[in-house]
């Protein structure tokens, strides 16, 4: 429970419905300043469609071409957790 309060405390949205649990990241996961317009689209495409599964405890998101992309919303997702 006291990763989900980090997450909820972080901006994350609570969504229950049929049985899925999910809390969706769009306002926990923050940008790096100075990313490219390039990378900075592909950054918040993955990131509005991102949420942790709290029946499962994954993180959930689309991967992107850019791995600097993937790098960045799986290190702002720990350090959430943290």
């Amino acid at each position: 429970m006291e990763k989900i309060e980090k997450i909820l405390a972080q901006g994350g949205k609570r969504w229950q419905k049929n049985g899925m649990d999910r809390i969706y990241l769009s306002k926990a996961i923050k940008a790096e300043d100075g990313m490219s317009r390039k990378v900075s689209n592909a950054f918040y495409a993955a990131v509005d469609k991102a949420y942790y599964d709290v029946t499962s405890d994954k993180l959930v998101y689309v991967k992107s071409a850019w791995p600097y992309v993937n790098e960045r919303i799986e290190s702002e997702f720990k350090r959430i957790c943290q």
